[in-house]
């Protein structure tokens, strides 16, 4: 967790448990998901 905000990974997504926990209840199984950066 110390890590995000830093370019470190090889084009993974990195994303803090809270945030990704949060974004599962939001949307139902099979919603597609874009992540723009």
């Amino acid at each position: 967790p110390e890590l995000l905000g830093q370019a470190v990974s090889h084009g993974c997504v990195r994303v803090a448990n809270r945030d990704i926990l949060r974004l599962r209840s939001l949307v139902g199984l099979g919603t597609p998901i874009r992540i723009v950066a």
